[in-house]
């Protein structure tokens, strides 16, 4: 019987193996993670009557489920008899009284104990040799059969917290305002979010497991390629604006990893306008604070200008003749112009 859950696990091997040895009664119990205590998981036989929340059982108490656990070694109890002078003290509402004779079997796998098998019989047992290594062999089937289905288990948690971890990355970059695309070394679109499908005016679904030229076939007329190339080699990531004829100016930050290449993109063609603006306007104030300083200079009246709180901001040759000044003075800073320009002018007209 194929199972995937401790539950099935104990059930099936349990279950089959208990006619097959004589046992009344049968119970798993699994080692809790901190190693203290033992979990009853399954009971089968006429130990099915135990109260699901049957409590757990300390790793150090009396009886033949925490012993075998704790030394790791098997216990036979083939009469009460045994069991009393074994153990004559057991925790209160143990199920071990019932039987005449009792096997506890701890699970073990590559040296470590997953729990314990424990087994009543309604009659007495001598346990030769040949019913100690068929119950062994049972005890070894159902440990495999644990261990398997705790690996199955952990895989399982594995795969759904990676999930859980990509659907928070995916809920992350479907809010972000830059356009994401993701490529896999073959060039192929592996994922685009939504700010991508709104920049790029296609759906994502007509991009995903395509390669990228041919969804976009301009992009082979750019420096992407290249750098492509690079990136996947030198495995840095890089920053870098890029004219796309359908999307204007693009911002690019790229960032490479053995998978493949993360893209997010920024369209900056307002941006970019608005700096050539800017730059226009500067070079156009100072092309008419050239033609300004030019018609200064020819002027033959000599020319002071003053700021509002009376510092000294500009003046022209006209003036630097009329007062004197040598070219060493001239080149002097224009708060060191003013000192001496102030007693010269004080009765000069310009």
């Amino acid at each position: 019987m194929a199972a995937r859950y401790p539950l099935h696990v104990a059930e099936a091997v349990t279950r089959e193996g208990l006619a097959a040895v004589g046992a009344a009664g049968g119970v798993i119990a699994l080692l809790s993670e901190d190693g203290l205590s033992l979990n009853i998981l399954y009971t089968v036989g006429d130990l099915e009557e135990l109260p699901p929340s049957f409590p757990p059982i300390a790793i150090d108490a009396p009886g033949p489920l925490a012993e075998a656990a704790r030394t790791q070694q098997p216990i036979w109890l083939a009469s009460p008899e045994a069991l009393a002078e074994r153990f004559p003290v057991l925790l209160p509402g143990s199920p071990v009284a019932r039987y005449r004779s009792w096997a506890a079997l701890p699970l073990l796998v590559q040296g470590q104990v997953l729990g314990v098998l424990g087994l009543g019989f309604g009659e007495l047992q001598t346990f030769g040799p040949k019913d100690r290594e068929f119950i062994l062999t049972l005890a070894r089937l159902c440990a495999q059969a644990v261990d398997r289905s705790r690996i199955y288990e952990a895989e399982q948690r594995a795969r759904a917290e990676a999930e859980r971890a990509q659907e928070r990355v995916y809920n992350i970059l479907e809010r972000i305002t830059d356009a994401f695309l993701a490529l896999d070394w073959e060039g192929r679109i592996v994922y685009a979010n939504r700010r991508f499908e709104a920049l790029t005016r296609r759906r994502r679904e007509e991009s995903i497991g395509h390669s990228l030229r041919d969804v976009f076939p301009e992009v082979t007329r750019t420096a992407f390629p290249q750098r492509y190339q690079q990136m996947k080699a030198k495995q840095l990531p890089e920053s870098y604006e890029i004219f796309y004829v359908p999307l204007d100016i693009w911002e690019v930050r790229a960032y490479p990893s053995p998978e493949g290449l993360s893209l997010f993109g920024a369209d900056i063609t307002a941006r970019k306008r608005a700096e050539a603006e800017r730059e226009q306007l500067l070079a156009e104030v100072q092309r008419r604070a050239a033609e300004l300083d030019t018609i200064i200079q020819s002027m033959a009246d000599g020319l002071i200008i003053f700021a509002p709180d009376g510092h000294l901001m500009r003046a022209n040759d006209a003036v630097y003749n009329i007062v004197g000044l040598s070219p060493e003075q001239r080149a002097l800073s224009m708060p060191e112009q003013m000192a001496l320009l102030k007693p010269q002018l004080a009765g000069a007209r310009c």
